[in-house]
C-alpha cells in the first residue's frame, strides 16, 4: 500500500513469497514449489487462465497470512496431478495438510517466479507492513509494471 501511494512510475506493484511444500490431497504426496501472491502480481503479469479466474482481493483475509480463500494452479500441475479435470475449480487442494479452494488454472507456459512453481495462494499485507515504518521488516519479493509512457531511462 505504501509503495502504491508513493510512486509516480508504476501502474501496479505485486508482492510474493516463495515456498516449497507437499501436496497431500491425493494418495501420493508430491513436493511442489508454490508462492503466496497478492492479486496485483497477476494484474502486473497479466496471465490468461485456462479455467476459472485469477485470484482477487476477496480471496484472502486482509492482514491474516494463511487464511486463503483462493488458489491458482499451473497448467502443468493440473494435467500432471489432476488429469486436466475441469471440475477441479471450486474444489480444494491440500497443501501441507491445509485445504485451499481452487479458483483457477493458469494458461500453459506461465512460469513465475520459477519454471517449477505450481501453485499461487492469495494473500494480503498485514497492516503493519503497509506503512513506511513497516517496510524495514519486509520479507517478500516484488514485481511491478511501469505506467504507460514511462521508460527505464
Amino acid at each position: 500500500d505504501y509503495y502504491r501511494a508513493h510512486n509516480r512510475v508504476f501502474e501496479d506493484i505485486g508482492v510474493y513469497v516463495e515456498h516449497v511444500g507437499t501436496l497431500t490431497d491425493l494418495d501420493q504426496p508430491e513436493r511442489v514449489r508454490w508462492a503466496f501472491a497478492t492479486p496485483s502480481v497477476f494484474t502486473v503479469l497479466r496471465p490468461a487462465v485456462t479455467l476459472g479466474r485469477l485470484i482477487r482481493p476477496g480471496d484472502y483475509e486482509p492482514g491474516v497470512v494463511g487464511v486463503v480463500h483462493g488458489a491458482l494452479i499451473s497448467h502443468d500441475l493440473w494435467v500432471r496431478r489432476y488429469g486436466a479435470d475441469p471440475g477441479l475449480v471450486g474444489r480444494t487442494v491440500e497443501l501441507d495438510r491445509q485445504p485451499y479452494p481452487v479458483v483457477g488454472v493458469l494458461e500453459p507456459g506461465f512460469h513465475f517466479p520459477h519454471a517449477e512453481t505450481d501453485a499461487w495462494l492469495a494473500f494480503g499485507w498485514a497492516p503493519r507492513y503497509a506503512t513506511k515504518a513497516g517496510l524495514g521488516s519486509l520479507w517478500a519479493s516484488a514485481v511491478a509494471r511501469l505506467k504507460p509512457g514511462v521508460s527505464f531511462a
